[in-house]
């Protein structure tokens, strides 16, 4: 063995090197992971709060209103709905698209008209609002609910 020797030998360098890219390759993948899952969290959220948004648009409007009209460009994979009663709101976000069922009185589900009005003192209404993100399809969130009103 060399007992004075007064550097690295190549192999020694080589080896300090490649475990300092491994380290560094898994610390990457680790936080670019990390980086994934919370967009993805964040964009689920906004889905959310999206779809909470307008259904409590759409329950004050169905209980105040003696009929109201929601109105799509198009149904499914909508850019915007527009609830008209007694106030006009217009949904619009270029993140997503918007789908709406409603219920028959067989409880199937159909895809509601580019136009329909509904009249909350005579039936109510059982409604599943599907939000999609437009850059991931797979990323959606739908809300179920009925509305009703003391009639």
């Amino acid at each position: 063995m060399i007992q004075n020797s007064k550097g690295l030998t190549l192999i020694e360098l080589l080896a300090a090197v490649s475990l300092s890219a491994i380290i560094l390759l898994l610390a990457y993948q680790f936080l670019f992971q990390g980086f994934q899952f919370s967009k993805t969290v964040t964009d689920k959220t906004l889905l959310q709060q999206e779809a909470n948004y307008i259904m409590a648009n759409l329950t004050k409007i169905h209980q105040s209103s003696d009929s109201y009209t929601i109105t799509f460009d198009q149904n499914p994979n909508a850019t915007y709905i527009t609830i008209e009663g007694n106030n006009t709101v217009t949904f619009k976000n270029d993140r997503f698209f918007y789908k709406l069922k409603t219920s028959t009185r067989n409880n199937t589900k159909i895809y509601t008209k580019n136009k329909e009005t509904f009249h909350p003192k005579l039936t109510d209404v059982s409604i599943e609002l599907t939000i999609y993100n437009k850059k991931n399809p797979k990323l959606s969130y739908s809300a179920k609910t009925i509305l009703s009103r003391i009639k």
